[in-house]
């Protein structure tokens, strides 16, 4: 069963069994060892840990970054120590949330060795909670099904490394520019004003390069503030001022310990919002034991509000009005926070249903400031382009559709047309999620593992096929599309090539066919501009390399 475990090779029934089997076997014996030590000490030596690990992790993840933004060369290396720092995160996120939630209130004290031995426990269980996971997902994370199909091929590393290179590409432009626009909220100006976020957007709002669809989104994302606020008690200035705060407060150590009165006026004298929202606002963002008790290690992690990377500060066990601050856990968890923020994410679960519409109606309104996005980066002299091609429109010219268009694109000079489908949405980090992405473009197989069986009623036709269809139409009619935009020079020659453009790298293109390509919106400029017609698969970044059909 290890050496099955350890190869990545495919699982069956009875290896399902005992490794569900090892799993439990292994949350016993982290429940009973952490059992042995009292909750205050233990805690505390968990946050300076966790403190020094993404000290570690900051400079190694900003050393590899700009590295790659100035164009020096980088080995297989550095990308093994990126891949261990974020399992190693994972792990000791996961070690603190069971020590809030599982330690008595007196026990033995803890000391950096036991965390150390404990955090090795807690490293051999994640890996074995991944494999586990994707067994009961059906997804083959090695891109290759067994001889029964049960399981749906994926390549895993790549999607990972290129959502990695994806992620280093921008922060690095962020780190070289002087002049990149931010929505979080900032300290940049010499007298140290606070900028909040409700003044950020409102200065989009004023941005006269924004087109009309993002003016909407961003009155939508004030107007799902609003009503957050309301319900909540707190909204995004307040979280984010603290978020601010306490990831830049000052530690004589790695750990400061913090009074709840004392945090919230020194918040409230730099930012000026109400004390009683900034009370509100320290909540939400800490990580309660009651709150810690609920997560399960051994289950799907939680909604981003309701674990540590949502949750920075920890409550010192038996004195809930002070805190322990780890300023640079507390920044990566505001990069998170501000990284949902930005795609219309609802952090907390089980929120009212006035939050969850207006949270859903910013989402749709996102959506198609993204696709305005992409008819920007498409723009170049020679292209004639099309955007929100609706039945009604297209029916005027003689052409029937069967669904919206979200661009068309008619390149002149290569004698081809692009079908574009417009995609926004969240990055897939979990197992469930990439099942999830999958299966939404691609459709659920006929027959294969169970776990798939409740996918099919219930997801809608898959995005492809209803891409496809779109691309037929065009192609069967094209002599009448090209026409109606004064391209005469006749249908024959021209191909007409589906497409979809994300802001990320999605998993539905890392299978062994893809069927189309998908392109990161970074790259689709070059795409477009290039004479070859880009194949099936992921095209990430700059990278314009044609990819096998297989996706590998």
């Amino acid at each position: 069963m290890a050496t099955r475990v350890r190869l990545n090779t495919p699982i069956g029934d009875l290896d399902q069994v005992l490794l569900d089997q090892v799993v439990a076997g292994a949350v016993e014996l982290l429940r009973d060892e952490i059992a042995q030590f009292g909750a205050a000490g233990a805690l505390r030596t968990a946050a300076v840990a966790v403190e020094r690990l993404w000290a570690t992790r900051m400079r190694t993840d900003d050393d590899r970054v700009l590295r790659r933004a100035l164009g020096y060369p980088t080995d297989v290396a550095v990308d093994d120590v990126a891949f261990t720092n974020i399992v190693a995160s994972r792990a000791a996120d996961l070690l603190t949330e069971a020590i809030a939630g599982h330690c008595p209130e007196a026990g033995l004290p803890m000391d950096h060795r036991d965390w150390h031995r404990l955090f090795n426990l807690v490293g051999v269980l994640v890996h074995l909670l991944g494999r586990r996971d994707q067994a009961r997902a059906g997804v083959s994370s090695d891109g290759h099904a067994d001889a029964s199909d049960r399981d749906l091929p994926f390549y895993a590393e790549r999607y990972t490394a290129d959502i990695r290179l994806t992620h280093d590409a921008r922060h690095g432009r962020t780190l070289l520019s002087t002049s990149e626009f931010n929505v979080a909220p900032r300290v940049e100006h010499d007298d140290g004003l606070f900028v909040s976020w409700t003044d950020v957007m409102r200065e989009r709002l004023q941005a006269s390069r924004k087109s009309p669809l993002h003016q909407h989104a961003t009155r939508a994302a004030l107007a799902a503030d609003a009503t957050l606020a309301s319900a909540f008690g707190t909204g995004f200035d307040e979280i984010f001022a603290v978020l601010t705060a306490t990831a830049d407060w000052d530690t004589e150590s790695e750990v400061a310990e913090v009074r709840v009165v004392e945090l919230v006026e020194a918040v409230r004298r730099w930012s000026g919002l109400r004390p009683d929202r900034l009370l509100r606002a320290v909540d939400l963002l800490t990580l309660h034991s009651g709150i810690a008790a609920r997560i399960t290690i051994s289950e799907p992690s939680p909604a981003l509000g309701e674990r540590l990377s949502g949750r920075p500060l920890l409550q010192v066990p038996g004195r809930p009005a002070d805190l322990l601050v780890m300023p640079r856990r507390v920044a990566r968890a505001g990069e998170l926070f501000l990284a949902r923020v930005q795609v219309a994410g609802l952090p907390w679960p089980d929120a009212p249903d006035e939050v969850v519409r207006a949270f859903k109606h910013w989402e749709q309104c996102e959506q198609r400031a993204f696709e305005a996005n992409v008819e920007r980066e498409a723009t170049a002299p020679n292209r004639i382009l099309i955007p929100r091609l609706k039945k009604e429109r297209a029916a005027k010219w003689g052409i029937a559709i069967p669904g919206e268009i979200d661009l068309i694109v008619i390149d002149v000079d290569h004698r081809r047309v692009f079908v574009i489908e417009a995609k926004a949405g969240h990055v897939a980090t979990d197992i469930e999620r990439v099942l999830y992405d999958i299966i939404d473009y691609h459709g659920a197989p006929a027959s294969g593992h169970a776990r798939w069986e409740g996918f099919r009623p219930q997801r809608g036709a898959p995005y492809l096929l209803k891409l496809r269809a779109k691309a037929n139409a065009v192609k069967d009619q094209l002599d009448v599309l090209l026409h109606e935009h004064g391209v005469d020079a006749g249908p024959d020659g021209w191909c007409v090539i589906e497409m979809v453009v994300t802001p990320a790298p999605v998993p539905a293109a890392y299978v062994p066919q893809p069927g189309v390509p998908f392109a990161t919106i970074d790259c689709l400029s070059q795409i477009l501009a290039a004479p070859a017609t880009p194949a099936p698969g992921p095209h990430v970044g700059y990278d314009l390399t044609p990819q096998p059909e297989d996706g590998r």
